[in-house]
Order: C-alpha cells, then sequence, then structure tokens
C-alpha cells in the first residue's frame, strides 16, 4: 500500500471511533482480533493491507488500543438513541432490474437466511470453493463472501452473523451513515433491529445505500435504523437468540470492487432476495476443556518435523529489501505481491498461505490466545537482537482446532509469550508465518511450510 494512503488509515480509525461510541460490552480481546483477521481481506485487497493495518494499529494500543474497542463492543445490542428508532411509514419495494428467477438459493443451518445469487457466482470463503458446512465460523463470527467471478470487478457481499450466542457479528456492530439512501424494501420481509429490541413490532427490511472515501456500499437494514445488524421474524428473536442477528451487506473498503452501474442492479437484487431460513439451527459451541467455549472446525494435525522437507535447486527464491530476508519456496508455489506496502503472499496449490510481511503486521502473542504453541526449531542464520542479547529465530507452529494451523518465525519475549514481527536488519519488522487462512495445508504443504521459514536469512 503506498505510503499516501496512510491518511486513510486516521481516517478509518475515526470512522471506529464513532461507530463504537455509546455501546459498551465485555468481548475478549483475542477473538475480537481474530474476527477481523480473515483472508478474505486479502483477495481482493483494494486498500493494499489496510484493514490488517487498521488491527496492527488497535493491537499497538495508542490513544485507541484494542481494549477500549473491546470494552465498547455490545453484548446484545446497540443503545438505542434518537436516530435508530425504526419508523412506521410504509416504503415502496425496491426496484430490481435482474431476473433472478433461475439464480440458485443458498441455505445453509449455519446462516439465519437464505438468498439467491447468480449462477457465475460463488458462494463460501475468499478461495471461491463451496462453502463448508462451518465455512468461516469462530468464536466471535461466522462469515459468507458472495463473491463474483475472478475476471469481474464487481464487489463482493460479506454475510456475516454471531458464532454463537451472546457474541455479536463484528459486521452488525457496524453504524450506518446518518444519511443514507433508502433504495426501497424487501417484499414481505419484516425484521427487528440490532438497536431495536424496544420496537412495538417488526418493521420493515429495506436496501440502503450509503459512501464514503472507500467508494458505495449496499445493505440491508430495517426502515428508520442505523444499525448494519438485524434479525427476521413476526417476533423478534434476538432476546433468546441474539445469535439469529445477522449483517448482509457490502465492503468495498475491504474487500474491494465496484459496486457502481451494472454493478449495483446485481448487488441490490441478490440483497433483495433474502429470505427467512426455515431450516436455521447454528452448531452450539462446546468447551475446549479449558473453560472457553469455541467452535472447533479444523482438524488436528500430526505435528511436523524441521528437516523433513529439505529446498532444493527446484526452489526459488524470495528477498525482500524492505525487510532484508531472503526466503526459498517450492517451484509448485506462486508469489502474490501485487498488494504492496510490504505485503507479500507465498501461495501453496491448495491455496495455503504464507505471509511475508513488512507492514508492521507482527505482535505479541501467548498461548492463551490461539491454543499452546510448540518450537519445532530454531533458524541460526536469523539472529534477532533482544534486551538481553541476540538470539536465533524460532519456527514456532500451533495445531489446529477453533483456528487452522499456524505457523511462524517468532522470538520468545521472556515472559512465556512471543514476539512475531522480527527485526532482521531492514527498515521494518519482517512477519513470517501463516496467512488467516481458512482452512488446514494439506500434509505436503505443513512440512513444505515449516522449510519455507527454516530457509530464512537475512539478505545483508
Amino acid at each position: 500500500m503506498p505510503e499516501t494512503n496512510e491518511p486513510g488509515l486516521d481516517q478509518m480509525m475515526a470512522a471506529l471511533r464513532l461507530q463504537a461510541s455509546g455501546v459498551r460490552g465485555t468481548l475478549d480481546v483475542g477473538p475480537l482480533a481474530a474476527a477481523g483477521r480473515r483472508r478474505a481481506q486479502r483477495r481482493r485487497l483494494a486498500l493494499g493491507g489496510a484493514l490488517a493495518g487498521v488491527f496492527v494499529m488497535v493491537l499497538g494500543g495508542g490513544a485507541w488500543g484494542l481494549a477500549t474497542w473491546a470494552d465498547r463492543q455490545p453484548d446484545q445490542t446497540f443503545v438505542a438513541d434518537s436516530t435508530s428508532t425504526p419508523t412506521a411509514a410504509a416504503v415502496a419495494p425496491v426496484e430490481v432490474s435482474v431476473d433472478t428467477s433461475s439464480w440458485p438459493t443458498y441455505s445453509s443451518p449455519q446462516y439465519p437466511v437464505t438468498f439467491r445469487y447468480p449462477p457465475d457466482w460463488t458462494v463460501g470463503g475468499e478461495t471461491g470453493g463451496p462453502a463448508g458446512p462451518l465455512d468461516g465460523c469462530d468464536s466471535v463470527s461466522c462469515v459468507l463472501f458472495v463473491s463474483p467471478p475472478a475476471s469481474a470487478s464487481t464487489a463482493s457481499i460479506e454475510l456475516i452473523r454471531s458464532g454463537f450466542s451472546g457474541s455479536v457479528a463484528a459486521g452488525s456492530a457496524v453504524r450506518l451513515p446518518a444519511d443514507v439512501e433508502v433504495l426501497g424494501s424487501v417484499p414481505g420481509l419484516a425484521g427487528w433491529s440490532l438497536d431495536g429490541q424496544d420496537q412495538d413490532g417488526p418493521g420493515q427490511v429495506v436496501v440502503v445505500r450509503s459512501g464514503d472515501e472507500w467508494g458505495v456500499n449496499y445493505s440491508l437494514t430495517v426502515a428508520g435504523s442505523r444499525a448494519n445488524g438485524l434479525a427476521l421474524g413476526d417476533q423478534n428473536p434476538q432476546p433468546d437468540h441474539p445469535e439469529a442477528a445477522f449483517s448482509f451487506s457490502t465492503n468495498v473498503g475491504n474487500l474491494g470492487g465496484r459496486s457502481g452501474g451494472e454493478a449495483m442492479s446485481t448487488l441490490v437484487a441478490i440483497l433483495a432476495t433474502v429470505q427467512p431460513n426455515p431450516g436455521y439451527a447454528p452448531t452450539q459451541p462446546t468447551d475446549d476443556g479449558t473453560g472457553r467455549q469455541v467452535v472447533s472446525v479444523y482438524d488436528a494435525m500430526t505435528t511436523p518435523t524441521l528437516g523433513t522437507v529439505t529446498p532444493d535447486a527446484s526452489w526459488k527464491t524470495y528477498t525482500s529489501t524492505r525487510g532484508n530476508v531472503t526466503v526459498r519456496y517450492p517451484s509448485t508455489w506462486t508469489v502474490d505481491d501485487s498488494a504492496g506496502g510490504g505485503v507479500v503472499w507465498l501461495v501453496a496449490p491448495s491455496g495455503y498461505t504464507v505471509d511475508l510481511l513488512t507492514n508492521g503486521s507482527g505482535s505479541r502473542q501467548c498461548d492463551q490466545d490461539r491454543g499452546p504453541s510448540q518450537v519445532l526449531g530454531t533458524v541460526d542464520q536469523v539472529p534477532v537482537p533482544s534486551d538481553d542479547g541476540t538470539w536465533p529465530a524460532e519456527v514456532r507452529w500451533i495445531n489446529g482446532g477453533e483456528y487452522p494451523v499456524w505457523l511462524g518465525l517468532t522470538r520468545a519475549d521472556g515472559s512465556g509469550c512471543y514476539l512475531t514481527g522480527l527485526a532482521v536488519g531492514g527498515v521494518a519488522d519482517v512477519y513470517l508465518g501463516s496467512a488467516d487462512n481458512m482452512a488446514n495445508p494439506t500434509p505436503e504443504e505443513l512440512d513444505q511450510a515449516v522449510a519455507v521459514l527454516a530457509s530464512a536469512r537475512r539478505a545483508g
């Protein structure tokens, strides 16, 4: 991401502060941060890593740290204000200029609504594959991406719901601008706003349009409300089932894509097909053995061994002058540095991705954040300075469970935790480790990824 885009991050942070004001809650910091780290943000990254930068800024504290964001998150509802009470005024049906009668319908027991989408679009993770039974689910949010063909520039749509009862979906916690344009109602669809649990009765569900510095977005909401989240039904399900709340909207600031012209017709048509899902029966969380409620999705993998795979002459080399580091990678993998701004992805054939980031994405992690970690070995050729000397980097891994397996080049910080941003003599620290993937690698790719990390060397 060019440095000239940095002021936009300040504006994004200001917008997030505005959206968070006046709400309360007790969500854990770790799961909330995880909710923002969707690899789909990498698929269409119009801002070249801007969202990752935002969460790094948040993790870094400053004037407005992540703890503040967590403190301001709602437990179930927004605090209603004079601008958020749905009105009784009738809204005419939205005009849909696209024939949706032949479109396939998406339905999953994990999501409270069904919807139609164009036959050449995909529903699922960011790689375009079919949706799994718990695609995108974790402790905070479950996310589906409704995406156009890779060759198209149209924006994607996110369907986000709470991961389980008692949590609030990240997308639902967004406040719509006060000057949204109501495009029309969805015929026969009644709903309850996330900030309107005092409604006398269900309100009309409407499609709205709003613009900001990143583009134009379309969302579903309840007439008169400024909440991006809503629930459907003649009776409000949220008091007993807060997981029934969802958001369904574009997000061009994070995912990119066009939302004007012909794209608008398709996006509005998709939103207008939403209906209640009679088969909604989401998977409930389980205790992970430590008293934490999680949605366990990912299978554990066999612990890899450093040295099982050794780079040979067929492996290629990537050098980051900004980070002063080189790595080797298999010839079957590809390198994607199109996002710029110190964001590089080493992508395995399955789509599993190792990040090489010099955009400030490193952080301090502890085993309670994602699960118990294990050091597989050290990389003596990558000495990392610390307060008490210079030590080799560690190849660390975390097995599957609530999240996919994770690998990273780290340094212990002396307190039982570890750092994922390493000073290797460049102009910026280096994060070398798993991207926020939606799935585990294959066993072969896991061994290769370990070898990629172990191949790291100082470039100069």
